[in-house]
């Protein structure tokens, strides 16, 4: 299982696509399903925000800064149809604070969780394995006696 977190912003080029439905293939390849959660805002936001919390020159550089600088990010629903359509699945949209992805999440995992059975006995019944225990231990002690 591969959970991708994204915003949708995949490109639009040949290439692009070429490189997804080839990584696709492979996560397929190997038996593993890919669930996308998007992350984002249809409005948009600057990137830069998330250094907001954070102390310049402590915490992060300037160049960091920088670089983040102008940069926005959206969801792209587009994009997000896009890769629902080419990995066969659907994607879960977290666009607020509110919403959390912990079902979607825990569903996905659940779907993919071996299941095991362990035989429990009833109270009524002694299991046998304690009595052998006790007799090798019972075989060991007399064993240090007589030697």
């Amino acid at each position: 299982m591969a959970l991708l977190f994204t915003d949708g912003d995949f490109a639009s080029d040949n290439e692009q696509i070429s490189r997804l439905d080839q990584a696709l293939s492979e996560f397929g390849r190997r038996g593993l399903a890919v669930y996308p959660v998007v992350i984002g805002t249809r409005t948009g936001v600057d990137v830069d925000i998330v250094l907001q919390d954070y102390v310049r020159g402590l915490d992060f550089d300037e160049t960091l800064e920088a670089d983040l600088e102008g940069i926005r990010t959206r969801v792209n629903p587009e994009g997000v149809a896009m890769f629902d359509q080419r990995s066969g699945g659907g994607s879960f949209v977290v666009e607020n604070v509110g919403l959390s992805a912990a079902p979607f999440l825990r569903n996905a995992i659940d779907a993919h969780r071996a299941i095991t059975f362990q035989l429990i006995p009833s109270e009524d019944q002694q299991e046998i394995w304690q009595w052998f225990v006790i007799l090798a231990i019972l075989v060991i002690v007399v064993a240090m006696l007589f030697y």
